[in-house]
């Protein structure tokens, strides 16, 4: 059968198949109640749906879109064996799966079972949405994603840790995930969201929302080239996050371009610099950042918590936009702010800032801050205002064209 795109609407109705489409390039499911969809091993795999059978190798080696919407019964969506030879695959979309606890099952808990190195080799696009029990993508080590290029994960309140690997070995294995998932051990109640087990060499859009039980992103310890292509950082509704970046892992995003953040209730900084470690070196890293848009941050005191002085600079941002963030005391430090030279745009709005240049020894010789491509500058219902820095201090604006000062 030369089926090039496939899309089945179960509504509810129990299906069980057992057919071949070596052609098939797009899968689409949709309002899926059924247990066993595809099954080779029906006695093995309750209550999960897998893509295989004796055909494995030819069955899906031209799928490249798969999409699943809508199901109350799957836990699982594909084995890993299935998973290896989907070479072509280019889009996975899955939502709305009421009790789907892992994107990928392992079909023996041996340790020869864990999955492991490259998957998905063509894999661009990866939506994860609506998904309330999803748990991880899968039990691995040193997982490859080498062409994901954009992530979405959308309420996954759940999901932990990307990429779970587990402690244990062999015949222990079974029992330990049975003993995380039910909730009796918690070693990973802090483990970050993405560790040195997973590397995304080529992601370029990260986008997290309403993941309002995540605490920790990054790893301290990533893995080799991961996130190295990383261009815009999209997070909102993470009530738990304290901070977007340590300041240990922010020499991995060098492509960096973009960072919002919004609506999370518990952020206190968005650049964490209190346990790095001055080298000898003194090299000063410069962070490619152009644009930074921070939004409804009630506990957020610091945007960044100490001057990254001698260690970070952020000479390339172009446009700050702070909106609604009372607890705010100060935008920039001070090597921060004589270092904007390509700064265009600059709003502070309904925020707590006493100042927005904050200086650590106010009693040096005169401070002198220029910014030399401010068109438009915005200081709208700042109440606590008192000085734009402390001191004694010049500032030049020789391109500001529009200015708004709303009290």
């Amino acid at each position: 059968m030369n089926l090039r795109k496939l899309h089945w609407d179960f509504h509810s109705r129990p299906i069980l198949l057992q057919v071949v489409f070596p052609k098939l390039e797009t899968l689409e499911l949709s309002s899926l109640d059924s247990e066993e969809i595809l099954l080779q091993n029906q006695h093995r795999a309750s209550s999960s749906f897998k893509l295989t059978n004796i055909q494995t190798d030819s069955r899906f080696q031209n799928l490249c879109k798969l999409k699943l919407k809508g199901s109350g019964n799957l836990k699982y969506l594909l084995s890993s064996s299935t998973a290896r030879f989907m070479v072509q695959l280019k889009y996975l979309d899955i939502e709305e799966c009421k009790v789907m606890e892992e994107i990928l099952l392992t079909e023996d808990l041996g340790e020869e079972e864990i999955i492991s190195k490259v998957l998905f080799p063509r894999l661009e696009g990866l939506i994860l949405k609506d998904l309330p029990v999803l748990k991880r993508f899968c039990v691995g080590s040193n997982i490859r994603f080498p062409s994901l290029k954009d992530m979405w994960l959308e309420r996954c309140p759940k999901l932990k840790s990307f990429i779970f690997k587990p402690v244990s070995s062999g015949f222990t294995l079974s029992k330990e995930l049975k003993e995380m998932n039910s909730g009796v051990i918690s070693h990973t109640a802090m483990q970050p969201l993405f560790n040195e087990e997973v590397a995304f060499p080529s992601l370029e859009t990260l986008t997290i929302f309403h993941m309002e039980k995540l605490k920790i992103i990054w790893h301290d310890q990533l893995a080799e080239y991961s996130f190295l292509k990383l261009q815009s950082l999209l997070v909102q509704y993470c009530e738990n996050l304290v901070n977007i970046f340590q300041s240990n892992m922010l020499t991995k995003f060098q492509s960096l371009k973009r960072l919002y953040v919004y609506d999370c209730g518990s952020l206190q900084e968005v650049f964490e610099l209190q346990r790095h470690n001055v080298r000898e070196s003194h090299v000063v890293i410069a962070i490619p950042l152009k644009r930074l848009i921070l939004q409804r941050l009630p506990k957020m005191k610091h945007v960044w918590n100490k001057d990254p002085q001698g260690i970070f600079s952020f000479q390339n941002l172009q446009k700050i936009s702070v909106w609604e963030c009372e607890s705010l005391k100060s935008l920039f430090p001070a090597s921060v702010a004589r270092c904007l030279m390509q700064l265009e745009d600059l709003l502070i709005v309904n925020c707590g800032v006493e100042e927005i240049v904050s200086r650590e020894d106010v009693a040096e010789p005169a401070a002198r801050f220029v910014f030399p491509k401010v068109t438009v500058l915005v200081l709208s219902q700042l109440p606590k205002l008192k000085w734009f820095c402390r001191g004694v201090h010049t500032s030049k604006w020789p391109l500001l064209k529009e200015l708004i000062v709303w009290m």
